[in-house]
């Protein structure tokens, strides 16, 4: 689902889904919020929030997105500086200042893990989650993007336990 899409659209796909006993899972984002220019900056930012909006208006359980990266021109790629410090504090106050913005009631807001670039371990994904401190962010699990090293490659069934006995620690 589109945020641009036309509203009869969106009512149409939604009501064929809820005909059908069918519950939209994810509604994706994909657009980098941390990118260095102002002007693509502040648009991401508001797609972000529109498509959140929109995840939350049809009850679709998450609404994903990256991190992104201010370092480099490919959007979701792998630069050294993903992992400073000031990029984290960026994606807390991008993750904050989007779920402040929409306030959703009905569809969690959460970041994709991914190899290269904040969180790309359950350790970090939790750090997150304190940090942001915003009740409507969950987590979106994708532990193949967590495969990152020959230990979990060849414990992937001891590194998934792992990632589901944190939720403990939340």
């Amino acid at each position: 689902m589109d945020c641009n899409a036309p509203d009869d659209l969106i009512d149409a796909s939604q009501s064929a889904a809820a005909r059908e006993g069918l519950i939209i899972a994810e509604v994706g984002i994909w657009k980098n919020v941390l990118v260095s220019d102002p002007a693509d900056r502040a648009a991401a930012m508001d797609y972000s929030i529109r498509q959140l909006k929109l995840a939350d208006r049809v009850g679709t359980r998450c609404c994903v997105n990256t991190v992104g990266t201010p370092c480099g021109p490919i959007w979701d790629g792998a630069y050294p500086g993903n992992f400073s410090r000031e990029t984290w504090d960026m994606a807390v106050t991008s993750i904050q200042t989007i779920l402040d913005a929409v306030c959703p009631t009905r569809t969690k807001f959460s970041i994709e893990t991914m190899p290269w670039m904040y969180p790309s371990s359950p350790d970090e994904y939790l750090d997150l989650i304190r940090d942001v401190d915003r009740e409507s962010f969950g987590v979106h699990l994708d532990l193949v993007n967590m495969i990152n090293c020959p230990r979990r490659y060849f414990f992937a069934d001891a590194f998934m336990e792992e990632c589901f006995a944190r939720e403990d620690e939340l």
